[in-house]
C-alpha cells in the first residue's frame, strides 16, 4: 500500500518540481521586465534633454500622418479593387457573350454541313437542267449567307480584342492594387 501512495505521488512531485521551476521563470522575467523599463525610462530621459524641451507632440503628429496616408492608401485600393471587380465582371460578361456567339457559329457550322449533305444527295438524284436550276438556288442561298457568317466572324473578333482589352486592364488593376497594398503594408507600424 506504501507502495502505491508513492507511485500516486510521484506525479505530483514533478508537478511540483515544475511548478518551482515556472516561479522562478517568472521570477526571472519579472526581473528582466523591470531592466527594460528602466533601461526605457533611461533613453526618454536622454532624448527629453537636461531641460526636457523636447517636442512631444512631434511623433504623434508623424503618426496621424502615416496613418492619414495608409487611409488614403487604404481608399485608393479600395476603389482600384471596385473598378477591378466591375471589370473583371464585365469581362465575364463578354466571354459569356463569346460563348453564346462560338456556340452559334458552331451549330451554324452543324447547320451548314448538314445541307451541304443532303444538297448533295438531292444533287446526285436531279437531271442537269434541274440541277443548273437548283445550283443558281443555292448560290443565291449561299450569298445570303456568307454575309451573316461573316458578321458573326467580326463580331467574334471584335469581342475577342474587347476581351484581350478588358484583361490587360484588370492586369493593370491588380498591379496597381498590389503596389498600393505594398505601400500601406510597408508604410504599416
Amino acid at each position: 500500500m506504501l507502495s502505491e501512495v508513492r507511485r500516486l505521488l510521484r506525479p505530483l512531485r514533478e508537478q511540483a518540481e515544475i511548478a518551482r521551476r515556472h516561479a522562478s521563470v517568472v521570477e526571472e522575467l519579472e526581473r528582466i521586465q523591470v531592466i527594460l523599463t528602466v533601461r526605457e525610462l533611461g533613453g526618454i530621459r536622454v532624448r527629453l534633454g537636461p531641460d526636457g524641451g523636447v517636442d512631444l507632440e512631434q511623433p504623434i503628429r508623424n503618426a496621424e500622418q502615416e496613418i492619414a496616408g495608409i487611409d488614403a492608401a487604404l481608399v485608393e485600393a479600395g476603389r482600384l479593387r471596385a473598378e477591378a471587380s466591375a471589370r473583371t465582371e464585365r469581362g465575364r460578361e463578354v466571354a459569356w457573350s463569346l460563348n453564346r456567339l462560338a456556340e452559334r457559329l458552331r451549330a451554324l457550322g452543324r447547320l451548314a454541313h448538314e445541307r451541304e449533305r443532303s444538297l448533295s444527295a438531292e444533287l446526285a438524284g436531279i437531271t442537269e437542267a434541274g440541277a443548273q436550276a437548283r445550283l443558281d438556288e443555292l448560290a443565291r442561298e449561299l450569298a445570303g449567307a456568307e454575309p451573316l457568317l461573316e458578321e458573326a466572324v467580326a463580331a467574334a473578333q471584335i469581342a475577342d480584342g474587347r476581351v484581350a482589352t478588358r484583361r490587360e486592364e484588370l492586369a493593370r488593376a491588380e498591379a496597381a492594387l498590389s503596389s498600393v497594398q505594398a505601400r500601406g503594408v510597408a508604410g504599416g507600424p
